[in-house]
C-alpha cells in the first residue's frame, strides 16, 4: 500500500528561476544563492519506514553578461591585431568564409572525480534582439538572457553543480579546447572569487582561431589556471586552456563559451528552428536542450549547508552510528516536472529499509532532496546502499552502519609490500577499514622503536603519500583505524628506500 508523506515535513529551499525559464521579470539578486520558501513536493513511500524528515534545495543563477561592450570592444580589437600578425606571418591560413567547425564539450573533469554528473548549463544564445526580458533561445524557450543596457546573451553558460566554489577550490573541472586552434588571445591574473554583476570586466580567458578562421572563446577562468602557452601556438582538441573560475563579471563559476565565425558573427553552435545563425549543429554531438540527469548523491550526519558565494559544505560521511541521524542527498540537473525519481535504502542482508518517489513541481535548473532518519540503536550493522534513479538510470552508495561506541577492524597493510624496496616518495595504502571514522599513521626510520619520521592523525583517507626521505634506509610503518575515540592497531610493515 502506497503511504504520502506529508508535506509538512518539507521546506522548499527554491530560486526563482522563471527568469530563465519563462521569461518574466524578476529581480535581480546579486549571487548564486539558495532561497527559502514554502513547501511544495511530496515524497511516496512505497515500502519501509517513512523519513522523520527532509527538504529540498534549488541554485540560482542571476544573469550576468561576462564583460561590459567596452571591454568586449578592447578584447576584440586586441584579437584582431594579434589575428593580423599571425596571419602575416604564415601562422594561420587566411579565413575561410562560412566554414564550419565540429565542436566537442568545453568541459572535462578531473581524473579523481566520480560522481555520475558535475555541470548543467544556466542560459544559451538570445535570439531575440529586443530587449529587456524578451528572450528567445535556439529551441524557442527562454533559457537565456538580455540585460536593460541592450546586451543580448552571446554564448553558452555552463556551471559545474552542485558546489561549484568547492569545484573551483579543488581544480576539479577543467576548461578544455573544443577543436583544434591556434592560441590567438589570452589573460591570467585577474581575481577568480567574483559574485556580483558589478564584478570588474577583467577576466581570465582563453582565445582559439580555428583552421577556417572562426573563434571559440572560454570566459571566466580560475585565476593561475591559464594555460601558459603563448600567443600563436596550436592546441589540440581536449587540451587544457585552464580551470572553471569565477572572474570577470560573473555570479559564480561558470564558463561563458562563446563562437564567432570567420567575420566575427556571433554562432550559437546549437542548431534549432529559432536559430538564425545556422542550420547545422557545430557540436560534434549535440546535447539535448534538457540533458536531466543525477549529478550527485550522498549520504551524510547533517543536512548538506550551501552558502552564497562560497563553500558549501555538503557534510558527507560513510559512517553512521547506531542511534543517530542518517541523511541522504541527491543533486539533480535540469529536472522536469514530468520526470519521477526512485529512491531506496537497503540493509545488510538485502532488504529495504525504506522506498519512495518523488516529483518535481516545476522545473529546477539545479536542484538537491534531502531526507532523513533516526536510526534505531537496534538496527542492523554492515553495509548499507542509498540508490537514487530517474530516468531509468540507477547510481548507488554503500554506507557503514555501525555500533555506537563499538571498535573497528584492525587496519590491513597492503602496499607496499613488505620489505619492498623503492623510491624516495611513497605510497602507503591500507585499504578501507569498516567503521573507521579516521586512521592514525606512524613511520619510524631503522626499527620499530627508531624515531618517528611521519606522524599522521586524523587522516580521512585510507591511502598517505610521503615527503621525499632518506636513501639507503629501513623504514616501519604502523596505521590505526579508529571512531569515537575507539582504535586497533595493524601489525608493522616495512620498506627500504633505494
Amino acid at each position: 500500500m502506497q503511504k504520502t508523506y506529508p508535506a509538512r515535513y518539507h521546506v522548499l529551499l527554491c530560486v526563482v528561476l522563471a527568469y530563465f525559464i519563462f521569461g518574466v521579470s524578476i529581480p535581480h539578486t546579486e549571487a548564486q544563492s539558495v532561497m527559502l520558501h514554502s513547501a511544495g513536493d511530496s515524497a511516496h513511500v512505497t515500502a519501509g519506514q517513512p523519513p522523520d524528515g527532509g527538504a529540498f534545495g534549488s541554485l540560482s543563477f542571476p544573469p550576468a553578461p561576462p564583460m561590459s561592450q567596452e571591454h568586449r570592444l578592447k578584447v576584440e580589437a586586441h584579437i584582431a591585431k594579434n589575428l593580423t600578425r599571425l596571419r602575416d606571418t604564415g601562422v594561420l591560413p587566411p579565413a575561410a568564409a562560412n566554414a564550419q567547425v565540429l565542436f566537442s564539450w568545453p568541459l572535462r573533469t578531473a581524473s579523481n572525480f566520480t560522481d555520475p554528473g558535475y555541470a548543467a548549463i544556466s542560459a544559451f544564445v538570445d535570439h531575440n534582439s529586443a530587449y529587456p526580458n524578451l528572450l528567445l533561445d535556439y529551441n524557442g524557450g527562454a533559457r537565456t538572457y538580455d540585460t536593460a543596457a541592450g546586451y543580448n546573451h552571446q554564448g553558452t553558460d555552463i556551471f559545474p553543480y552542485p558546489f561549484g566554489w568547492n569545484k573551483m577550490e579543488q581544480n576539479a573541472v577543467y576548461v578544455i579546447a573544443a577543436a583544434n586552434g591556434v592560441i590567438t588571445a589570452s589573460h591570467d591574473g585577474a581575481n577568480d572569487h567574483n559574485c556580483s554583476m558589478q564584478s570588474s570586466s577583467d577576466a581570465n580567458y582563453v582565445v582559439l582561431t580555428h583552421s577556417s578562421g572562426a573563434q571559440s572563446w572560454y570566459w571566466h577562468l580560475k585565476k593561475g589556471s591559464v594555460t601558459t602557452k603563448a600567443i600563436g601556438t596550436s592546441v589540440s582538441t581536449g587540451e587544457v586552456l585552464g580551470v572553471v573560475g569565477s572572474s570577470g563579471i560573473s555570479t559564480g563559476p561558470h564558463l561563458h563559451f562563446e563562437v564567432r565565425d570567420a567575420t566575427n558573427n556571433m554562432i550559437d553552435p546549437f542548431a534549432g528552428a529559432y536559430n538564425p545563425t545556422t542550420a547545422d549543429s557545430w557540436w560534434q554531438s549535440q546535447r539535448l536542450y534538457y540533458d536531466s540527469g543525477i549529478n550527485k548523491i550522498t549520504t551524510g550526519d547533517a543536512a548538506p549547508e550551501v552558502p552564497n558565494c562560497s563553500i558549501a559544505y555538503p557534510h558527507e560521511t560513510s559512517l553512521i552510528h547506531t542511534g543517530s541521524r542518517l541523511y541522504v542527498t541527491t543533486y539533480y540537473r535540469e529536472r522536469l516536472v514530468s520526470q519521477q525519481a526512485q529512491y531506496a535504502l537497503v540493509q545488510p542482508d538485502g532488504s529495504v529499509f525504506s522506498s519512495w518517489t518523488g516529483n518535481a513541481e516545476t522545473f529546477y535548473l539545479a536542484s538537491y532532496w534531502y531526507w532523513y532518519w533516526d536510526i534505531a540503536s537496534s538496527a542492523p550493522v554492515g553495509t548499507w546502499r542509498f540508490r537514487s534513479t530517474l530516468n531509468g538510470e540507477s547510481y548507488e552508495k554503500e554506507f557503514q552502519v555501525c555500533t555506537t561506541g563499538g571498535s573497528p577492524e584492525a587496519p590491513s597493510l597492503t602496499s607496499p609490500r613488505t620489505n619492498a624496496h623503492i623510491g624516495r616518495r611513497v605510497t602507503l595504502d591500507w585499504g578501507d577499514v569498516s567503521c573507521a571514522s579516521t586512521y592514525n599513521l606512524i613511520v619510524r626510520i631503522d626499527s620499530r622503536k627508531g624515531s618517528i619520521k611521519i606522524r599522521g592523525q586524523n587522516l580521512a583517507l585510507s591511502q598517505y603519500t610521503t615527503k621525499t626521505l632518506v636513501r639507503h634506509h629501513k623504514y616501519y610503518w604502523q596505521v590505526s583505524a579508529c571512531d569515537s575515540g575507539v582504535c586497533r592497531k595493524s601489525s608493522w610493515r616495512s620498506f627500504s628506500v633505494r
